[in-house]
């Protein structure tokens, strides 16, 4: 699990195993108050914890310009993280899976309900931080659902230490070139 905070907003990225995948709605049902969100991702689309982040920050930057799509932050945060424009396409390209391998984005504007919700999620599964590690098949599965083309793959290769790296980049570019389809 990652924390942290920026600009008024505290966050925690959960990487967690579901003891029971059909729970996923129950679980957005607990952000349904003033102040706090969660949003839950297939695990397998998440390019990283800094993926997640700079969606974060570019979601937290265009709700304070009145940019913002969604009706709420961790949705706009979403659609950040899918680097799409329709709130459908965002949950088809990095909603929760059946798997029950998900990252959890959680964001609040108090540091002491962040706390206390993080508690209650524990009970829905177990954090596993190698979740966010990216192996073959999850690159295979984020270059299919992120659109990343073979000549764009082998120009990035050349310019990065690892496939690893390549695929954070690629995927982080979208999101940044997300901003510019508002």
């Amino acid at each position: 699990m990652l924390t942290g905070y920026h600009e008024g907003i505290h966050f925690a990225i959960i990487p967690m195993r579901l003891y029971d995948p059909s729970k996923i709605q129950e679980i957005l049902s607990l952000s349904q108050r003033d102040g706090f969100g969660l949003q839950i991702m297939d695990a397998d689309l998440v390019a990283g914890y800094e993926h997640l982040i700079l969606a974060i920050k570019m979601a937290t930057k265009a709700w304070k310009e009145g940019r913002n799509i969604a009706k709420s932050l961790t949705m706009e945060a979403l659609l950040y993280a899918s680097a799409k424009r329709q709130i459908k396409d965002a949950i088809n390209t990095v909603g929760p899976s059946a798997s029950g391998r998900c990252v959890i984005l959680v964001l609040s504007d108090s540091k002491e309900l962040l706390e206390t919700e993080l508690v209650k999620l524990r009970n829905y599964g177990i954090e596993d931080d190698s979740l966010m590690e990216l192996g073959e098949e999850k690159i295979r599965k984020i270059i299919s659902a992120f659109g990343i083309g073979e000549p764009e793959l082998s120009i990035a290769k050349n310019l990065h230490p690892s496939m690893t790296s390549t695929i954070q980049s690629l995927v982080m570019e979208r999101v940044s070139m997300s901003d510019l389809n508002r």
